[in-house]
């Protein structure tokens, strides 16, 4: 039962960075640029803010769910990773991750 409580703290952690970021990269967009941001660069800034929440957990003194603030932070920035393979490789079974095959 600690375990579905933990798994499901975890889960909402993540959905909650993921809606921070996502709103960050709005309101940049919005208030800083005052226009349309692109798809690569929304995808770019999402990142950045993705690791800007990581870095600021990692500045956090040792506190009782630190573990799960830091596998959350990770789990965001590869979300945030996922939006950008989107604008750069539309295509199927293509991604960052992969290495190209090319001879």
């Amino acid at each position: 039962m600690e375990l579905l409580t933990m798994i499901g703290v975890v889960v909402l952690l993540v959905v909650l960075a993921n809606w921070v970021t996502t709103k960050m990269v709005e309101l940049l967009s919005r208030y800083y640029f005052k226009s349309e941001m692109s798809g690569t660069r929304k995808g770019w800034f999402g990142l950045l803010g993705a690791v800007v929440i990581y870095s600021v957990i990692l500045l956090l003194p040792a506190i009782p769910f630190i573990f799960s603030l830091k596998l959350a932070g990770i789990v965001n920035i590869g979300a945030q990773v996922t939006k950008l393979n989107k604008y750069y490789y539309p295509g199927k079974g293509k991604s960052l991750w992969k290495r190209s095959t090319r001879k």
